[in-house]
């Protein structure tokens, strides 16, 4: 299963999940980056993504927990068969 994971380990949109090679993983991560580098909310471009054991992780800081879901959303419509991990700090 593909999950959205927070960091206090909630679960959301769960779906199927597949076997994905090395390049197809890199393709989501440079897909999720471009997507985020061309948001029109200035916080989410500067933020990291990276993928590792089929994660697909975001890092970096940004003023609310509204963007850090919206940087969470931006992103999963690429992230194929990758978890969502969300471990962007939310800065007051």
């Amino acid at each position: 299963m593909q999950c959205v994971i927070f960091d206090y380990s909630a679960l959301y949109h769960c779906r199927q999940n597949s076997f994905m090679t090395t390049m197809q993983a890199q393709e989501i991560v440079t897909a999720a980056s471009a997507l985020l580098a061309k948001s029109s909310v200035q916080e989410l471009r500067s933020l990291r993504v990276d993928e590792d054991a089929n994660e697909l992780r975001l890092r970096g800081k940004v003023r609310s927990f509204y963007h850090k879901q919206l940087a969470q959303e931006a992103v999963l419509p690429v992230a194929g068969s990758l978890q969502v991990v969300n471990h962007v700090d939310v800065r007051n």
